[in-house]
């Protein structure tokens, strides 16, 4: 249940950024936001299910290794979303409601944060031997 909340805020993030950032999106959906996220959302189940799908049947990862995977795309989202944040608050919102210096500067830290976080190389965790699920719990 906690995968599906997750890829629902994720979704409604993504879909509230592209509504208040791009006046052409508001025109393609006609103004109906339901358009934007019910499309991102079955975008990211369909690719969930390709990826599984894909590297079940020809066996190019394992459960762990999609976890991973998934951990990763998740910090590439909580990268972007600040991003997307700062350029919607400080072109959209009228002077007087926009953030302070003290939010940008605490939204460009996350950026950073994001950027550096992501070029980390993840190789130690996954050849961790003490994380083998096979041999501990599948003798």
């Amino acid at each position: 249940m906690a995968l599906i909340c997750i890829m629902g805020s994720v979704a409604r993030t993504v879909t509230d950024n592209f509504w208040f950032a791009s006046e052409r999106v508001r025109r393609m959906t006609g103004g109906d936001l339901r358009k934007i996220y019910y499309a991102v959302v079955y975008a990211i189940y369909a690719l969930s299910v390709i990826i599984l799908v894909i590297s079940t049947v020809y066996k190019l990862a394992e459960p762990y290794h999609l976890s991973a995977t998934g951990a990763a795309l998740g910090l590439l989202a909580l990268t972007l979303a600040p991003i997307l944040q700062l350029v919607v608050s400080n072109r959209i919102l009228p002077k007087p409601l926009r953030p302070g210096i003290v939010t940008n500067i605490i939204l460009a830290v996350g950026v950073v944060y994001g950027f550096f976080n992501s070029r980390r190389d993840p190789s130690n965790v996954l050849q961790d031997n003490s994380l083998d699920c096979q041999r501990t719990y599948f003798p």
